[in-house]
Parts: structure tokens; sequence; C-alpha cells
């Protein structure tokens, strides 16, 4: 059986799981809400998956249909005017030295933080949501587990939500850099690579993890079958650079979109120091 990050995928051919579809911005998009003792017979942790089908590389329609389904998965005081005594904590995974691993990093660069602005007199008027941004590294590089970085960052800010964003694996070509995944399940980095770490949810974090992703690399043995060769092989491709370019900028302006909606594409650069 071939290795995937997309519930789409793990779902598809069982018909006990109900799929709900909608067009949203132009986006279609599929849905579908899996509970713990369905989430042990397929691997996955249970939760709401939102699958969006985005082959055509069109920015502001999946920038806007990405920030819809991510109020939808936000808890409910984040969407109803903010929570300045705690916020949002968005957290970039992956190793920006490796492309395909890189797509969490570069999103995360693009989120505005405001949670340093608070002292600042027109901060309510200006901002819906105190936002901090984190991008952990990897345990090769830092030698501490993303998901502990990002434990212990959050237990100094006491966020009210983690949004976490990566690279995912998928099973089939449609899918590959094709999907974008929003998902209120957390996330165990990279089990879709079999390099399975601690996990990031809301058990293991004490608040509710939004994961955000998009499959950058396909598992070869969905293509080729079981044979020994292709057991641990990946496939990506040529033009990933540009792929996860993209993903990067439409997640991190939906996720800037959702946590403060009354700034425009322009203040919000403005304030990031482009």
């Amino acid at each position: 059986m071939y290795r995937t990050d997309l519930a789409h995928e793990a779902v598809r051919d069982i018909k006990t799981f109900r799929h709900t579809k909608e067009n949203l911005h132009g986006i279609h998009t599929t849905s579908v809400t899996i509970d713990a003792e369905q989430g042990k017979k397929i691997g996955k942790p249970a939760g709401t998956y939102y699958t969006m089908h985005t082959p055509d590389r069109l920015v502001a329609e999946e920038t806007a249909a990405l920030a819809q389904v991510l109020k939808r998965l936000l808890p409910e005081n984040i969407n109803s005017g903010g929570s300045p005594a705690g916020g949002v904590m968005v957290a970039g995974l992956g190793n920006e030295s490796v492309t395909p691993d890189s797509l969490g990093t570069r999103a995360a660069k693009r989120v505005l933080a405001t949670a340093h602005f608070k002292g600042h007199r027109d901060y309510r008027e200006t901002f819906t949501n105190c936002v901090y941004v984190c991008r952990p590294g990897v345990a090769q590089q830092t030698g501490i587990e993303s998901a502990d970085t990002i434990r212990f960052s959050a237990e100094g800010v006491r966020p009210d939500c983690i949004i976490v964003i990566d690279s995912l694996a998928c099973g089939s070509m449609e899918r590959l850099a094709s999907t974008i995944q929003a998902a209120s399940s957390g996330i165990a980095p990279g089990s879709g690579v079999s390099n399975s770490r601690p996990e990031i949810s809301e058990k293991t974090m004490g608040v509710p993890v939004i994961a955000l992703g998009v499959p950058t690399v396909l598992d070869l043995s969905a293509l080729a079958g079981d044979a020994p060769e292709y057991a641990n092989a990946m496939v990506l491709d040529r033009d990933v650079d540009a792929q996860v370019r993209h993903f990067a900028r439409v997640i991190g302006d939906a996720v800037n979109s959702a946590l403060n909606p009354a700034l425009t594409y322009d203040e919000i650069e403005l304030l990031r120091g482009v």
C-alpha cells in the first residue's frame, strides 16, 4: 500500500465515508469527517479534512477559498473578533534548504506577525487577532523536534489555536502539487514519507491544531506497484520550486486574510516590511 498524507486518498474507495462537495470561489472542494474509530482503520487522526483541487494555479481564487475554509476550522472566539490575550500561533514546518520540504517555512515567512504590536494604541482597531509566527526547523539541524519547539513556544505565549503548515506526500499524479489539504486533526510531520516525528495536535499541544499542506512528493509504489526496489522511492515534479513558491504564497496570504480580514494585501505587505 502506498503512503499518503491525504485523507481524500485514504478514504476514496470506502463507501462508508460521506463526502461533501462544493465550489468555493471557483475551486472544487471536498470535505470528509473522520471519527476516532474510522481513523484507526485508515491510519489518520480524527478530524474534518478539506481537500481543494487546484490544478490551474489561480492565486486569488485559491487564496480566497482557503481563507474561507480556514475560518470554518478556527475556534469560534478567533472568528468572532479575536482573543488578544491568546491569539493564534502559525508554525511553518520543514527544511528550507530542501525544496520539496520547504513549503511550511516559506509560507510562514508570508504570515504577518502582530503580537509585537500589542503596545500600540491603535492595536485593537487595526488587528483582528494576535498572531505569532514560529519556524522551528528540523531536528537534523537543531537537535530539537519541531513538536517540542512549538510546544515550548506555546507554553510561553499561550495561544488559543495553532496552525501548522507542512509539505505532504500523496499517492496519485493528479494530486501531486495540485491539492491543498486543510484539517482540524493536527499533523504527524514526515508520516507520509516514513519519517514520522512526534505529532502536533490538540492532544499534545493542549489547544486546537489546524494543519495546512500540499503534497510535493509522490510515493512511487503507487505507480510501480509493490516491487521492493521502489519501497522507499518518492517522486517530485521537475517544476517543484515554482510549485512550492506558488502554494507558499497562497497559504501565507490565506492565513493573513483569515486572521486579519480588515487589512488589505498592500497593508499586510507594508507591515511585513516587504
